[in-house]
């Protein structure tokens, strides 16, 4: 069985990995390992090698390449990364761990002994970078709801997307509509912003269209 685990940072896919590795009895590799393994062959430290490594649209390419290549060779393998959905193609299960942004930055600041806030600045940094790169290197957009849209393309499950971000799939048929046998809850959306600051004419703008905008005259 291949199975492959991925989520944003602080998901807990390494966890994850970890427990179906021992309650399955099947090993997992994870980006990590494949990125160490690159660095013995080079004769270099981790530290060094990601110094090497950065700006080398190239090292992220061979990674995702020896993922699915050790896939491949395996009969039983549990695969963790960020993208290996998307590049294991003979996965028997392929799974994406969702968790509230709060909980993740917890999770990262009590793992690397440093404030809440700190953290959450820095996940927003990464995650940031990790987007452009992705865009550049593989031409994926992995902002939540584009990554849950291009997972159900591929087959990897269900999401439950805003349907209007999916008119043309839902049109081209490579994507279908499930319909619920319960209505979804309404949500409530709140805009913040400081009441004593000077607004840009666009943020006047959509203040006002939003304090005037009533669903129900549509």
């Amino acid at each position: 069985m291949i199975i492959t685990i991925g989520g944003l940072a602080g998901t807990g896919t390494t966890t994850t990995a970890e427990l179906l590795s021992e309650k399955l009895n099947i090993p997992y590799i994870s980006a990590g390992f494949v990125f160490r393994e690159m660095a013995a062959e080079h004769g270099m430290s981790v530290l060094e090698f990601s110094e090497f490594a950065e700006g080398n649209d190239e090292i992220d390419k061979e990674i995702d390449k020896r993922q699915a290549q050790k896939a491949k060779e395996a009969e039983d393998l549990i695969i963790e990364g960020r993208l290996s959905a998307y590049f294991v193609d003979n996965a028997d299960l392929k799974l994406w761990l969702v968790t509230p942004f709060d909980v993740r930055s917890k999770r990262i600041a009590e793992r690397e002994e440093k404030s809440v806030d700190v953290a959450k600045s820095e996940i927003i940094t990464r995650e940031k970078s990790e987007a452009l790169r992705y865009m550049e290197i593989h031409n994926i957009d992995i902002s939540n709801m584009d990554l849950l849209i291009d997972f159900a393309k591929i087959g990897v499950g269900v999401a439950c997307v805003i349907k209007s971000f999916v008119t043309k799939e839902l049109r081209d048929g490579s994507l279908i509509e499930i319909p619920l046998g319960i209505p979804i809850h309404k949500r409530e959306v709140g805009f913040a912003y400081k009441e004593n600051s000077k607004l840009s004419k666009s943020l006047q703008s959509f203040i006002e269209f939003y304090t005037n905008y009533n669903p129900e005259e549509k």
